[in-house]
């Protein structure tokens, strides 16, 4: 279609994040699946999780992203079968001039990305993952649409997902999803 272009008052997709600065300074409990639920990155075996090449590639690739954003630090995190769970704790604001200490952030929207926020890191993570898969030999890798995030709000709280994150390959054969051979 010639000259076709981005126009957001016609291609709007909803959003289910909260009207949140994801740029703020704290910690997020993030989720994110596989397409179809798509077991890609290995089996739990005896409770423990057994990567496969794919599962390495996005272990791999997760714990990369700590290099390339200095203002995030990764927490307790997992790689299941059909699944990545993780603690992003951003630990100073992206947009913050260091000399005025002046935030400059403007809100997150489709296709309009703000570095260093939690969309932001989201959406590279899932594209390096997937090139990394697909140039090893899994070219119909994809992505759920989305994630699940959840602001951490106090210690009980960290620790409690802590304590999730730390005991999902365990409870894998209680999981909603869990099926024999998954």
């Amino acid at each position: 279609m010639a000259g076709a272009y981005y126009n957001p008052d016609i291609h709007q997709r909803r959003s289910i994040r909260l009207k949140y600065d994801y740029t703020r300074k704290g910690m997020y409990f993030l989720t994110v699946c596989t397409q179809n639920r798509d077991c890609a990155f290995g089996d739990i075996i005896n409770g423990a999780v057994r990567l496969s090449l794919w599962g390495e590639l996005a272990l791999h690739e997760l714990l990369a992203t700590q290099q390339h954003r200095n203002n995030m630090r990764l927490h307790e995190y997992v790689v299941m079968q059909n699944h990545v769970h993780g603690i992003v704790e951003i630990i100073e604001h992206p947009s913050l001039d260091t000399a005025r200490r002046v935030p400059t952030a403007r809100a997150e929207q489709f296709a309009c990305p703000v570095a260093g926020s939690i969309p932001t890191f989201v959406r590279s993570c899932k594209a390096a993952i997937t090139r990394q898969i697909r140039q090893n030999g899994n070219e119909a890798f994809a992505w759920q649409k989305g994630y699940f995030e959840h602001i951490v709000r106090n210690r009980a709280d960290y620790l409690r997902i802590a304590e999730y994150i730390e005991n999902n390959p365990a409870n894998w054969k209680h999981d909603r999803f869990y099926y024999e051979g998954a």
